[in-house]
């Protein structure tokens, strides 16, 4: 797909990526307590991620808001990062916009010094594992750091 662009989040970005990241969570029944779907940092993603060593990159098609991925600190682990609210709208999925995503996400993390990067994600969400597979994350047995996703049951870690 040549049509759309990753760059890093602006604020007119916040609602149409909180519509997106509701979206799909709701596709994956991921629309309850213990998720994304209820973090405070929908409200206001663009001030959430301009702050400290986190940043987020949101995939337009034209001006609109299709996916996004961050990094951000993990609470409890100094040189640890977490993947975060990587999601894309289930038309744009399969066409390399995600692995891109997460390729400014790994760069970013290595450019500001953590040491790995760890994911939470859903059983139900295979082709997502796939992808993470494929960048060098592995399973772990346990949960990592502070992330209030305590209904996320997938836990995966890569060394950068």
């Amino acid at each position: 797909m040549e049509n759309f662009s990753i760059i890093n989040i602006q604020r007119t970005h916040n609602e149409q990526l909180k519509s997106v990241i509701h979206t799909v969570l709701k596709e994956f029944n991921a629309d309850r307590p213990g998720t994304a779907f209820q973090d405070a940092s929908l409200n206001n993603m663009y001030q959430h991620y301009n702050k400290g060593r986190q940043t987020y990159f949101v995939a337009l098609e034209q001006n609109k808001v299709i996916g996004g991925s961050g990094i951000g600190m993990l609470d409890g682990e100094p040189d640890g990062c977490e993947l975060q609210k990587m999601y894309l709208l289930k038309d744009y999925r399969g066409l390399g916009i995600g692995e891109q995503l997460m390729n400014h996400c790994l760069e970013y993390a290595k450019k500001v010094g953590y040491s790995y990067c760890y994911l939470e994600t859903f059983p139900s969400m295979k082709k997502a594992q796939q992808l993470y597979r494929r960048k060098g994350f592995d399973y772990f047995q346990k949960r990592l750091g502070n992330t209030c996703h305590s209904a996320c049951e997938v836990f995966m870690v890569k060394h950068l």
